[in-house]
């Protein structure tokens, strides 16, 4: 707006206050040049009448720096998995030529989220936004509410999204749509390359020479391995504990419901224990409601499962809940 215009402007706008009973302007959505009721009538009109008051020049290069530094790649994982994902980062960067903000990975110094914010409406906004979601599937995030829901919603949004499957996972692994999805494998070197051959084309970004980046490429491949045979190593160890019939099927039914959840339902007719879809014991029978929660009880004190929401009315299935059902199954 030129002085002139703003000289024009400033009679219409005064006498619009000066009819006000409350000496205002008006609506302040309209005009935006009343601050704290004071007369700032010849300083801050700018503007027409309708459009917005300039922005706050600090305010405007925070969002000018927010969008020019959109996430590019997000990584869903297990925070099992953090010693890994740094690996994988590593080679993200190396190859890419990216800074750690192009990159969020919620369990490595580094990436992780900011101090402060809700982590669930984060994830949930971040998993969409970014321009490329790599899955790493291992047997840690096969046990993983937060990824399951994280790769199921990238998948819903049909955007970008590459399964890497590491630490002895494979694609029998992949349930659900993901099954779909062709997966890269990190004990593969050639499929690495591809990787991030296909990263570069996905966010448009120029390759490094891959001479630049093959140490990277050498430790991914060798961490995935070193964790695929810890985690054999443990499950060959893992004790089976003495478990009553009861818990023993309580646990095996738990290993297979979708969220790993049993919950423990209290209702007017008696006692509810139910995972997987399944009621187990008979409501309103004290011997049935007794043995089914005892069952329960066994698989907390084991530690094969563990309070899920501090109430004692759903549990949830441990890591090692998993690797005793597994030898049950297999048994």
């Amino acid at each position: 707006m030129t002085e002139q215009d703003a000289e024009e402007l400033r009679p219409i706008v005064q006498q619009k206050r000066s009819n006000s009973l409350l000496g205002l302007l008006g609506s302040s959505a309209d005009w935006g040049i009343a601050v704290e009721g004071k007369d700032v009538t010849d300083e801050f009109i700018t503007e027409p009448p309708g459009m917005e008051p300039p922005a706050d020049p600090v305010v405007k290069k925070s969002l000018a720096k927010e969008a020019t530094n959109s996430m590019k790649i997000f990584i869903s994982h297990s925070c099992s998995d953090a010693e890994l994902a740094k690996f994988l980062i590593d080679l993200m960067r190396k190859s890419l030529n990216l800074r750690s903000s192009d990159i969020r990975c919620s369990s490595v110094d580094g990436y992780r989220l900011p101090g402060g914010v809700s982590t669930d409406e984060a994830l949930r906004a971040e998993v969409y936004e970014a321009e490329l979601v790599i899955g790493l599937i291992t047997p840690n995030s096969l046990k993983s509410i937060y990824v399951s829901f994280e790769l199921g919603a990238r998948w819903g949004a049909k955007k970008p999204m590459i399964p890497l499957l590491a630490s002895g996972a494979t694609s029998e692994h992949l349930g659900g749509p993901l099954a779909g999805n062709n997966a890269l494998d990190c004990s593969n070197v050639s499929q690495i390359n591809q990787l991030v051959e296909e990263a570069s084309a996905h966010l448009k970004i120029d390759l490094d020479q891959p001479s630049s980046y093959v140490a990277e490429v050498r430790g991914l491949v060798q961490k995935s391995s070193e964790s695929a045979v810890a985690e054999k190593q443990e499950s060959t160890v893992a004790e089976t504990p003495q478990l009553s019939e009861e818990a023993r099927s309580l646990l095996i039914e738990a290993a297979k419901d979708s969220y790993r959840l049993i919950h423990k339902i209290g209702l007017e007719s008696g006692l509810l224990i139910r995972t997987n879809g399944k009621e187990l014991n008979e409501v309103g029978n004290q011997r049935s409601e007794a043995k089914w929660e005892g069952a329960l009880d066994d698989l907390f004190e084991q530690k094969l499962v563990k309070d899920y929401n501090g109430n004692g009315t759903a549990f949830i299935v441990t890591n090692r809940g998993f690797d005793v059902a597994d030898s049950l199954e297999e048994s």
